[in-house]
């Protein structure tokens, strides 16, 4: 059974690989590697519509064992004639089978070409429009390999993590990065923070967020040009990376305001550790001749106590930072 963090590093790895990915062929080759090395899965498949009824669904890419037959079988499947499918398109939650061979949903045909055995398969949407599905799973030899509820969670989120890649692949027009510092955008912090927080119910642990504005940002742009300004928020985020943990949530949320979202903490003083951290590592700056000393406002709040929705817990940290300024 794969750990609460080895989870949580695999999406953040995924989360941040997959939107720098412009290649469908590279983007499963990724998702092949990761779910290979976490599950022992040794197929994946990525099926789109092939029609504008959604009756039938065309292969994109087949990555693993038997990709060759697949690929030549069942280049198309049609919806209908496949109540697995089918309710895989009635539910935005992943379908797991934990047996293919004796489930009743089955394509016994499919399932004897593909050799499948465990089978879990996600709908792919975004901003409520339907995809396709991306699936894996186990083979006969390998025999059954139960997941637990928190491993289907994590299929979840990298799905919705695929599908906005793969539509910013196919329309150049989602992004999950901030273009300018490299951390994550409101788009991903809000993806990457939903897993953490539902990780952190199932497993009755707290997660924290922390709500950073910059004190003397204006300042400096002021004095030294936008263009140092720039550079400043890069250092910023940099020193954010090196300081925080990988399993960290970094994303800069507004002009000079950065968001944090640390998973499995256990209290305030380890809250106040961090902050003092970042004091620490992430203010003394300098750019080239110019040494400029940051200051930033810091506001925290902790799942479940403050909230239990990202927005929620954002804003009780942004409330908290504004007494903490005056």
């Amino acid at each position: 059974m794969r750990t609460s963090s080895e989870l949580i590093d695999s999406i953040n790895r995924l989360t941040q690989a997959l939107y720098q990915i412009n290649s469908i062929d590279l983007m499963l080759n990724l998702l092949k590697a990761e779910i290979t090395t976490l599950f022992g899965f040794n197929l994946i498949w990525l099926y789109e519509f092939a029609d504008n009824q959604s009756t039938q669904i065309k292969l994109i890419s087949v990555k693993g064992k038997r990709q060759q037959a697949i690929s030549a079988d069942y280049p198309v499947i049609d919806i209908k004639q496949d109540k697995m499918l089918e309710k895989i398109f009635q539910s935005k939650s992943p379908v797991y089978i934990e047996d293919a061979r004796i489930d009743d949903t089955t394509n016994k045909e499919i399932i004897k070409t593909w050799g499948n055995r465990t089978i879990i398969n996600c709908q792919l949407y975004v901003r409520d429009k339907s995809l396709g599905v991306f699936g894996t799973g186990s083979f006969f030899d390998e025999g059954v390999k139960p997941l637990t509820q928190e491993e289907i969670t994590y299929f979840n989120v990298i799905s919705n993590a695929l599908a906005m890649a793969l539509d910013r692949i196919n329309h150049k027009v989602i992004s999950m990065q901030d273009p300018l510092t490299g951390l994550d955008n409101k788009r991903a912090l809000n993806i990457n923070a939903e897993a953490i927080l539902e990780l952190a119910q199932r497993n009755e642990q707290n997660a924290a967020v922390i709500f950073i504005d910059l004190n003397n940002f204006k300042p400096a742009n002021d004095t030294y040009g936008h263009a140092f300004g720039d550079e400043v928020l890069k250092f910023f985020a940099n020193s954010l990376n090196k300081t925080l943990r990988r399993s960290d949530i970094k994303a800069r949320y507004g002009g000079d305001e950065f968001v944090i979202v640390l998973p499995n903490i256990r209290d305030e003083s380890s809250i106040k550790k961090v902050i003092d951290d970042i004091k620490m590592h992430c203010t003394d700056v300098k750019i080239g001749d110019i040494q400029y000393q940051l200051s930033f406002s810091a506001g925290w709040s902790i799942f479940p106590f403050d909230g239990t929705s990202i927005q929620d817990l954002i804003e009780q940290a942004d409330q908290r930072m504004y007494i903490q300024k005056r």
